[in-house]
């Protein structure tokens, strides 16, 4: 009875104190106090301020108080927090004793904003104060410097206050992908703690990582997972592994894996780091950054594929090789200090072929691709002889160079050297052997790039675009390249080749007008082929010597030869210069768009001509006088083609002119030449042992030929010694003509329009021996004809005025005088060839007359021009 009314008493007294904490907690909550009271706890942890919506609270499970709106800090603070409602469970029992214990914070959809990233050193010293158990956020949004971090964002941290520990779960959507981790921090004494984690990363994309330093802009996705460990003096361990691929497919996949041991990211070690691109390449990677001193990265490859690594750093270039060889990085104040040795094996750019090379990097200076200092490179050939040196300097995009030296190279400059001409756009071969150096220097600044070059292949045998140097022939070359994106400049300040040379040069290869110019210059074509030198087909027949100084010369193929000199300057020395039989001699002058040689002398074989000339080359007018020359001219070829355009005026002197196998010799006058008419004028001179002049004599050239008219006077010029006379008349002559008269027609015979004009001829001491019946003359009158042909044989005079009219050939006046028979009368001969006429003959005192017929077809062509027929003959 006794024990049940104890236990009564005991349940009764628990009932009363449940009632009376009940009351008690009743009377003393009051949501706003307690949202005063949680302001006033976030404000001791945090230092900043908190502001909410209107609070509520709710007994259902417990205390929970249930804030709106909530919002921590303000924009100017390091960080502040925004929430649309925060649910915060209150223990039971700080309630009673009248501190405040948060069991559990749920924060949903809050949005945090960070002024910077916070390191992990300072991520995990913080912890969860000891008033509150756990906190949950759900559906966050984290900001750095007002971008988002990361979205879908939940974090779950627990505080296990008798394990002394904190464990958190994240998981996000970040960069794209997907990233999740767990892990905990467990807390020891004067404040040492122990840290443990593992982190996760899936298909992040790269270019929303700003921050992270990539090589290259071509990997575009990566899946990365990192433990990590943090001992209780402060050390930490990374480890983990990285794999990002292209996905255009452009270069392999990277790979990165190893292990970090270090107390922060000034205070580490690395341990077992190796990067892969593709199946082939990998890279050791050892050091670290130790406390004081300078950060140091080394790294060591073999048969790394070279085209890969270049690829991975968006170096674009056509080189392939493999690498073997280490590098070293040292931290400086700003940028790194960088050393290393190389070996290049099966080295080839593009279609050509490289020798391999071992290449050492003293100390080079770099901050970023734009801003670096390489003192000199050296790069030797395995096998030969030789070294190139290579410097190089950068600022920013301002200026900067590069300047490469080839000392005595024997085995590598011939494949350096073509690479040179397919990167400059020329589609020549250089083959040769034995050494060559030179020096090549690339210096830009904002908005101009230049290429300096010098090269000494004395030592060298060359063979380049169908020329061919033997060794020890001298050859030099100096000047600059300014390339740009219509072709670029060259400018040379010295080429030498044997004992020739220019010691100024260039030629543009913009604007579609090439112009070049070269000063102080000697060519001795004939030395260089005695020398050895080998010249390309086309060059193969110049011959000869030049020198002089020359600028503004254009080389555009597409000019007339004389054009290509209107913006010359300066003068030119030629002798025996030319092309096969063909040579000039003297002093040629060029300015203000003129051409002048008080003294030309060109020769081809046995022709020459003197010339004195001055030439406008913008209105292709001037003066040209010849004095002394041999030249051959036949109608059919008419006039040099760069003669076509002018207007040339002068006289001529003691002129030999081989025409159709005629010879006429010491023919002085004057001419005008203008648009392919050449007018002749006082012309006088000696043909056939006779003498010729002409007060007027025009010829018009056209295709095949040339028209001509003017009045003509011989005198005792010798019919024997006029070449193709008798292919013209149809019969052998001799004797010495004398004529006076208007003449003009086509030549050559039968190619153009009949031959007209009037005038006196007359033949003296003559001979007619018909050819082959070329003609035929029937005389009417037998006593006139008895015997030997009356025409037939010689003749003491043969004279006749002549008039060529539409139907043919009118002679009148016509006498003939032979061994004292005298015979006047006239006769026409028809276009088609056919005679008519009478003579008049009287010998002592016996006179007769007689009709003359006959067909002189020979003579047709001079009437109209004919068809040339297969055979060669004009019908």
């Amino acid at each position: 009875m006794r024990l049940r009314l104890r236990r009564g008493a005991f349940v009764g007294l628990l009932l009363l104190f449940a009632v009376f904490l009940f009351l008690f907690l009743f009377s003393r909550l009051d949501a706003n106090q307690l949202q005063q009271a949680a302001a006033f706890q976030v404000a001791q942890i945090t230092g900043l301020t908190m502001h909410s919506g209107k609070p509520s609270l709710s007994l259902l499970h417990g205390v929970s108080l249930k804030l709106p709106q909530l919002r921590i800090g303000e924009d100017g603070d390091a960080w502040h927090l925004a929430a649309n409602v925060v649910h915060i469970d209150i223990s039971l029992w700080s309630l009673l004793t009248g501190k405040l214990h948060f069991s559990a914070i749920d924060v949903v959809h809050p949005s945090l904003y960070l002024s910077s990233v916070i390191s992990p050193q300072e991520l995990f010293a913080m912890d969860l104060p000891d008033q509150i158990g756990k906190l949950h956020i759900r559906n966050g949004q984290f900001f750095v410097d007002g971008k988002v971090l990361a979205e879908d964002v939940i974090v779950v941290v627990r505080r296990i206050a008798r394990e002394k520990q904190t464990s958190w779960e994240v998981q996000s959507r970040f960069a794209g992908g997907d990233i999740s981790g767990q892990g905990y921090v467990r807390f020891g004494k004067a404040s040492q703690r122990e840290a443990f984690g593992r982190l996760s990363a899936d298909q992040l994309f790269i270019k929303q990582l700003p921050t992270l330093p990539f090589p290259t802009s071509h990997y575009d996705i990566f899946d990365a997972s990192l433990t990590f460990s943090m001992n209780a003096h402060q050390q930490w361990q990374w480890s983990g592994n990285f794999h990002s691929h292209d996905s255009h497919k452009k270069i392999p996949d990277l790979s990165l894996r190893g292990k970090i041991l270090g107390r922060n990211w000034h205070d580490f070690q690395l341990q077992d780091v190796q990067a892969s691109f593709g199946k082939q390449t990998r890279i050791q990677m050892a050091g670290g950054c130790l406390a004081g001193q300078a950060c140091v990265l080394e790294m060591n490859t073999y048969d790394a594929d070279m085209q890969h690594l270049l690829d991975a750093f968006d170096v674009k270039n056509s080189l392939s090789a493999a690498l073997d060889g280490s590098i070293k990085l040292q931290e400086k104040k700003k940028g790194w200090k960088i050393t290393g040795d190389f070996a290049l094996r099966h080295v080839r750019w593009a279609d050509t072929d490289l020798p391999d090379v071992r290449i050492k990097l003293p100390k080079a200076s770099f901050i970023s691709m734009h801003d670096f200092r390489l003192p000199e490179v050296s790069i030797k050939p395995v096998e030969g002889k030789g070294e190139i040196l290579i410097s190089a300097k950068r600022r920013g995009e301002k200026n900067g160079f590069v300047n490469v030296s080839m000392i005595n190279l024997d085995t590598a400059w011939v494949p350096l050297g073509n690479i040179a001409l397919q990167a400059s756009g020329w589609e020549w071969h250089l083959a040769g052997k034995g050494s060559l150096s030179g020096t090549l220097e690339s210096a830009f600044e904002p908005g101009k790039l230049q290429f300096g070059f010098q090269l000494d292949a004395t030592d060298g045998k060359m063979t380049l675009g169908g020329f061919s140097k033997p060794a020890g022939m001298r050859a030099k070359l100096i000047g600059k390249y300014f390339p740009d994106d219509k072709g670029g400049s060259f400018q040379l300040s010295e080429m030498q080749l044997g004992d020739s040379y220019i010691k100024k040069a260039g030629w543009h290869m913009s604007g579609g007008r090439k112009l070049a110019f070269a000063g102080n210059s000697r060519i001795d074509l004939l030395a260089l082929r005695a020398a050895g030198l080998q010249f390309p087909e086309k060059f193969a027949a110049w011959h000869g010597r030049i020198k002089g100084d020359l600028d503004g010369f254009s080389i555009d193929r597409d000019e007339a030869v004389l054009h290509r000199f209107v913006a010359s300057n300066g003068s030119l020395y030629l002798n025996a210069f030319g092309s096969g039989e063909d040579e000039w001699g003297g002093k040629i002058t060029f300015g203000k768009g003129e051409i002048r040689a008080p003294s030309l002398h060109w020769q081809d074989g046995d022709k020459f001509a003197d010339i004195a000339t001055r030439l406008d080359l913008r209105t292709m007018r001037g003066k040209m006088d010849i004095r002394g020359s041999k030249i051959e001219w036949s109608p059919e070829d008419g006039l040099p083609a760069w003669l076509g355009d002018m207007h040339l005026q002068g006289e001529f002197a003691d002129v030999d002119l081989a025409w159709d196998d005629n010879l006429w010799k010491n023919m002085h006058g004057s001419y005008v030449l203008s648009g392919g008419k050449l007018e002749l004028k006082k012309a006088r001179g000696k043909f056939a042992g006779g003498r010729v002049q002409s007060r007027r004599m025009r010829l018009q050239m056209r295709d095949g030929g040339a028209d001509f008219d003017g009045r003509l006077r011989m005198s005792a010029v010798y019919l024997e010694k006029m070449n193709g006379l008798a292919h013209a008349v149809g019969a052998n002559m001799h004797g010495y003509i004398f004529f006076n008269g208007l003449i003009g027609g086509h030549l050559p015979l039968g190619s153009g329009p009949a031959w007209y004009g009037n005038g006196d001829i007359e033949i003296h001491n003559g001979r007619w021996n018909e050819a082959k019946a070329a003609h035929l003359v029937l005389w009417r009158n037998n006593e006139a004809g008895s015997g030997k042909p009356v025409v037939g044989g010689g003749f003491s005079r043969l004279a006749a005025r002549y008039r060529f009219t539409r139907s043919g050939l009118e002679l009148s006046h016509l006498e003939f005088n032979k061994n004292g028979m005298q015979m006047r009368g006239k006769a026409n001969i028809t276009s088609q060839g056919d005679i008519h006429g009478y003579l008049k003959a009287r010998a002592g005192k016996q006179k007769s007359v007689t009709d003359i017929s006959g067909r002189w077809p020979s003579i047709i062509p001079f009437f109209a021009g004919g068809n040339a027929t297969s055979d060669g003959f004009v019908r």
